[in-house]
């Protein structure tokens, strides 16, 4: 812990149940306070900056000077209560956009110290000591630096949800908006985007379609009550209006008519026994996919009680809704098979959000119509488990073997506050859904978007 103070020229004390952190710029005589808050992010006012004050290079004032160390490393009353504290590196780049309050707050640009970023977003839930935030910062700076490889393959990996895709796109707004600072976007920065369900919509509309983050954002909420509205009794979906739809995105494409960035595309074989995966694709030898992408997209979002089966395909996401760790075999077993000497060296993981835990209120029965619905939702509650269930075990399995190989991993999928369906068409869930993202993004996902600028 000491070493660690030391290395980011911090120190930790306890104040009640929260963790203070003050750093102190060496530079001046004596040092004066460079930044000082609650590690955990607990404050009693009400800020609306989500980000500490922070002043840069200036000299002590005599007042100052006659503090102690003690009236110095009193918590800051200048964040918003219950956030997760951030600096950082280029506000500017930061959602929301930050301005300072006040002239006199000049912003630093570079991170304080290596692991100062860090510090800044330790959550702190029933209370924390100093110890136990920088064991968090230890560990985190395990699972993302020493070891890790530079010049390899780079996976984007897209979950499905149904609408939860807004999640998603928000996501992948602000990874858009990290690409740009190297003249990049996602479909040239990633060799390989592997996608399940909504997120393979949306991995089709960028890649064959030609489509920016932004106008596959605006096609969702376009068409969202259409393709949502119900035309058949037992079905929560129109399958005839979200057809027609990617018909009219896609076209005429097939998936070997592009060659970069490299898809895989999941989809369940209906008539297998036991049932199995089948990888839509545009680049594995002898199994190179010459399908309609249409049609691909139809395949992997036909989701049980929402769109019916198309041939012989149902929906990806009910063997790998997390598609990140079929992925990783995949294209670490399509690299060595190719002996190209290298391997993953990034996995970028976007899921569509975790509703909170639910729990089936029994099936008390008073008429044979009743039975039936009730029954209904109930194969959907143990579909909706399993599916997440098996998504979250993917997750940590990859994120292991991630760890073992030396390959960065990131991986973004916020809590969402309240039970949010695949096919929510509520204008006003959905926005407090896409809120609860960016603020995710901006108290949390901040650190994991800075490994990608180690691979520009």
């Amino acid at each position: 812990m000491n070493s660690l103070l030391r290395e980011v020229g911090a120190r930790v004390t306890q104040t009640g149940r929260c963790s203070v952190v003050t750093i102190r710029n060496q530079s001046t005589t004596p040092p004066c306070v460079e930044y000082e808050g609650a590690a955990c992010g607990c404050s009693s006012t009400n800020s609306s900056s989500p980000y500490p004050q922070i002043t840069r290079e200036r000299k002590p004032t005599s007042r100052e000077l006659r503090k102690s160390t003690t009236e110095l490393s009193k918590p800051s009353q200048t964040m918003e209560p219950q956030q997760h504290l951030l600096l950082p590196a280029d506000p500017q780049n930061s959602v929301p956009a930050y301005k300072p309050q006040s002239s006199s707050v000049v912003l630093r640009r570079e991170p304080i110290a290596s692991a100062a970023p860090l510090l800044f977003q330790i959550p702190c839930e029933g209370g924390c000591t100093g110890e136990e935030s920088l064991e968090v910062v230890r560990q985190l700076r395990e699972e993302t630096s020493g070891g890790r490889r530079r010049n390899g393959a780079r996976v984007l990996c897209l979950s499905g949800g149904g609408l939860r895709g807004l999640v998603e796109l928000e996501m992948l707004r602000q990874i858009q908006q990290v690409l740009q600072e190297n003249n990049q976007t996602i479909t040239r920065f990633f060799d390989y985007i592997v996608a399940t369900s909504t997120g393979a919509i949306i991995a089709l509309a960028m890649v064959y379609g030609g489509m920016s983050v932004g106008d596959v954002l605006k096609l969702y909420l376009t068409i969202k009550n259409e393709v949502f509205t119900p035309k058949k009794r037992f079905e929560k979906g129109n399958t005839a209006k979200l057809e027609g739809y990617l018909k009219f995105w896609l076209k005429d494409y097939r998936m070997s008519d592009k060659s970069h960035p490299k898809v895989l595309v999941s989809a369940v074989l209906r008539e297998s026994t036991p049932v199995k995966l089948h990888w839509f694709n545009n680049f594995l030898t002898g199994r190179k996919s010459k399908d309609y992408v249409w049609k691909v997209a139809r395949y992997t979002s036909a989701a049980p009680f929402f769109f019916s089966p198309r041939d012989n395909y149902l929906d990806g996401g009910l063997l790998a809704n997390n598609p990140s760790l079929h992925a990783l075999s995949t294209i670490q077993d399509h690299l060595r098979s190719e002996g190209t000497g290298t391997g993953v060296s990034l996995l970028v993981s976007v899921g569509a959000g975790l509703n909170p835990p639910k729990a089936y209120q029994g099936m008390e029965i008073s008429n044979i119509l009743e039975y039936i619905l009730k029954h209904g939702r109930f194969l959907q509650f143990m579909v909706d488990v399993a599916v997440e269930g098996h998504a979250e075990a993917c997750e940590e399995t990859c994120r292991s073997m991630c760890r073992e190989q030396g390959i960065g991993y990131v991986r973004l999928s916020p809590s969402l506050g309240s039970e949010v369906d695949s096919g929510e068409t509520d204008d006003t869930k959905l926005l407090d859904m896409m809120l609860t993202t960016r603020k995710y993004m901006v108290n949390s996902g901040h650190h994991q978007l800075n490994i990608l600028r180690d691979f520009f």
